[in-house]
């Protein structure tokens, strides 16, 4: 399946996230976005939360459309 090159995958857990990129940025859940991350304008995606257990639910790569 899909990885990263460093092994984040859809149900990997945000604690492994957050080691394989230490300097990722979580947000939270508001009123019009599910929670996120951010690693670069490369890598980016939704969590199921900001907790260590809350898991990937979306990874997002490369530049999109139009960019």
């Amino acid at each position: 399946g899909l990885t990263t090159e460093r092994g984040i995958t859809v149900g990997s857990r945000v604690v492994d996230l957050k080691a394989a990129y230490p300097g990722v940025t979580l947000n939270p859940q508001d009123d019009f976005t599910a929670p996120s991350f951010y690693v670069d304008d490369n890598l980016t995606g939704f969590l199921t939360g900001i907790t260590d257990d809350s898991t990937v639910t979306v990874i997002r790569g490369g530049i999109g459309c139009g960019e």
